[in-house]
């Protein structure tokens, strides 16, 4: 009798310091806007420097770094008229950890009159390359990797305003430096021909009224810093995913068996020990145990990490390539 008494003091000790450990943490938006800076290389998407560019096809070797919008267009062939366009956030102040993150962007309505391309698809690349505002054309506009947001399907009439674009995956592989964060380029692969088409057209950091400037809205968990979040207050009941791999060291292939709680999805990232991202893949679990086979043929001998992202956090392993 004891015993079992004991045990029940015990459950109700582990559940009342796991509420009252919840009790210290708030729900926390916080909202980055770069304003305009001098257009030159130190603007760099700080807070009061904000970086972004477009490039024209009409005028390959020109330079925008001081026009007050973004605009892109889609691929044309009957005219040079392709446009598109970049912007980069510095994140190095903003929350390592979050729960969502978008890219807030005020559009400028398209409505008066539109002869052909009416209808196109845009998307968001991550760009692979440094970049400057005093120095990008068309000519020398920096490469980008495979989209990471899209498609963005606009047709004629436009009447957007404010619009909001989960940027989330993306934010958090640039924070976490598993990819080097040199900004975006909005772009259409769409391909017609030109002739008053529509576009992604929309305002800028430069823009001189700052309510009209892209921003980024950050949702995130900040610790109250009261007494009743102590370091102490045991952790005990909080469900997170578990995460193996094996065999490791592996020749082939290797298992990433997940225990997950619920079911959900998230996506993983190898990358080797320079930091450069050899496979990225997104994946769903089911509540309980998941077994996924993650292919190594392709890789050399060697030490790799394996980062997978889930609602809860990231797990990490280390991966040995025999």
């Amino acid at each position: 009798m004891r015993e079992k008494i004991t045990l029940v003091l015990l459950l109700v000790v582990m559940t009342s310091l796991q509420s009252f450990a919840a009790i210290g943490k708030k729900d926390t938006v916080m909202v980055f806007r770069p304003g305009p800076g001098v257009n030159d290389s130190s603007d760099r998407g700080t807070a009061n420097a904000g970086m972004d560019a477009i490039v024209y096809e009409g005028n390959p070797g020109g330079n925008y770094a001081t026009y007050q919008g973004i605009a892109v267009l889609p691929i044309s062939n009957c005219n040079n008229t392709h446009e598109t366009a970049f912007m980069r956030f510095d994140l190095g102040t903003l929350p390592d950890t979050v729960d969502s993150v978008f890219l807030v962007i005020k559009h400028v309505p398209q409505t008066s009159y539109c002869y052909s391309n009416c209808s196109a698809d845009f998307y968001f690349y991550p760009v692979l390359q440094n970049w400057y505002e005093p120095a990008i054309t068309y000519n020398n506009q920096p490469s980008v990797d495979t989209a990471f947001y899209g498609p963005i399907s606009m047709s004629f009439p436009n009447t957007w305003d404010v619009r909001e674009y989960n940027i989330t995956k993306m934010y958090r592989m640039w924070r976490d430096s598993v990819i080097p964060n040199y900004g975006m380029q909005i772009a259409s692969p769409t391909v017609g021909c030109n002739n008053a088409a529509i576009g992604f057209f929309a305002h800028n950091s430069d823009d001189p009224d700052s309510t009209k400037r892209p921003y980024l809205k950050i949702y995130y968990r900040v610790d109250t810093g009261h007494v009743d979040t102590p370091i102490h207050i045991s952790t005990i009941g909080i469900s997170k995913p578990v995460m193996k791999m094996y065999p490791n060291p592996a020749h082939n292939e290797i298992t990433m068996q997940l225990q997950a709680t619920a079911a959900g999805g998230g996506w993983y990232v190898i990358t080797d020990i320079t930091g450069r991202v050899v496979r990225l893949e997104n994946i769903q679990w089911l509540a309980g145990d998941n077994n996924t086979m993650i292919p190594l043929y392709n890789l050399d001998a060697g030490l790799y990490y394996y980062t997978l992202y889930t609602p809860e956090g990231k797990l990490i392993e280390k991966i040995l390539k025999q």
